[in-house]
This record gives C-alpha cells, structure tokens and sequence, in this order.
C-alpha cells in the first residue's frame, strides 16, 4: 500500500504508528511518500496513494478529509535567538526583520505564507526557499535564521533543545490545519482500511478529542 505525506509528519507517523503496525503486520509492503500539499492531494485523488497526511492542504473535490485538527504555523529557531529570549508570540513585522527560511508555494506551510502576505499586504520574503523540512530546522538551528514550521514538526529537535518554538500573532497561521486524507467513493482494501484506523486512533493529533472526525461515506 502507499501512503502519501507531508514530511512534517514523518516523526510522528513512524513513532506512533507505523513501527508498531510493520512489527503486527510483516508480510504487509508499504512506501511513503514525501511530497508537497499539491502533489499529494492530487496523488490521493488519483487513487495512487491510498491514505494522505497532508499540513494546509488545497480542497479538492475527489478527497474525503477523514480528521482534521488545528497545528499552527509557528516560527522556530535558535534557543538563545532574540525573538526567543523575547517571549510571547512574534509579529508579522518579526518575519520581516530576521532572515528567514520558508517552503515553496505548493507546500502547505508556503500556501499559509502566501495567504497571509496577500491579507495583510506584506511581502514576506525568504531567504532560503526549501522544498525540505530538515534543511529548514537544520539553518534555523545555526542561529542566523528563523524558519516557519507546522507545530508539530519540530518536536524532535525541540525536545532536545536544538530549537524553540514562538507562536505567531495571527488568525490565519492559527488556524491552519493537518488532515487525513482518502479518496471519496473508494472504499479501502482490508490492509489500507486497518492503517487508517491506527493513524485515527494512535496518531495523538488526530485521536486527541479536539480533532475533527467526519463519519466515511457510503
């Protein structure tokens, strides 16, 4: 089977499912994708991936969002970097003022970028564009820059204090969301349909009580 992710949740989908799900199911072969917001609900939507885990993805008419919940965009760097040491949140101003590392405009994190630069009438400018999540922790923990992230995406390296997250001062990057995506009228096959289960009911994001469930439809 194959599923299609943002690399975002590349950490929490091994660590809280998959690991366990591969060790129950042996004989079961399944490749991950990491791919783009636009790649991969259009992967979905075609039938080549038969589960999708996608942060901001575009709505598309042949996906049926299966969880929803809301994971900000949050701006990460350095520990000892000034808007850190700061405290409270950052403004929009804040991203103008530091460089900053950013994903492209078909990934989810530069959709929301996008959006809000067009709401506000800002230009919000990179100084790195990266198509990899990595390389944008990887800069922003060098200390010259800061970089825009899902909130749940840096939790590795927050944990071990390579990184610190500052929330952002507006609607718009609060109310972003990751979801779970399948194809609308394909029902799964036994194997896909069991892993969506798992990811519903192991994937914290998504069992949490604040996610957003809609009921398959028949």
């Amino acid at each position: 089977m194959r599923v299609a992710i943002s690399e975002g949740f590349v950490d929490v989908l091994i660590d809280q499912v998959l690991a366990d799900f591969c060790a129950r199911h042996p004989g079961l072969e399944i490749a991950i994708d990491t791919l783009s917001a636009d790649a991969l609900v259009q992967q979905v939507a075609e039938g080549h991936a038969h589960i999708g885990l996608a942060y901001n993805p575009p709505p598309h008419a042949a996906i049926d969002p299966r969880a929803s919940c809301r994971q900000p965009v949050v701006l990460v760097a350095r520990p000892d970097h000034p808007l850190v040491l700061r405290g409270g949140p950052a403004r929009i101003a804040d991203l103008l003022a530091y460089p900053l590392a950013l994903m492209p405009g078909s990934f989810g994190i530069g959709q929301a970028v996008d959006v809000l630069a067009h709401a506000e009438n800002v230009e919000i400018r990179a100084a790195l564009t990266t198509n990899s999540l990595s390389a944008l922790k990887r800069i922003a923990a060098t200390g010259g820059f800061v970089a825009l992230v899902g909130e749940f995406a840096a939790q590795r390296e927050v944990a071990a204090g390579e990184l610190a997250i500052v929330p952002i001062a507006h609607a718009l990057f609060r109310g972003v969301h990751a979801r779970v995506l399948v194809r609308a009228g394909r029902p799964l096959a036994t194997a896909p349909a069991e892993l969506l289960a798992w990811i519903l009911q192991r994937m914290t994001m998504f069992a949490a009580p604040a996610a957003k469930r809609r009921t398959p439809r028949r």
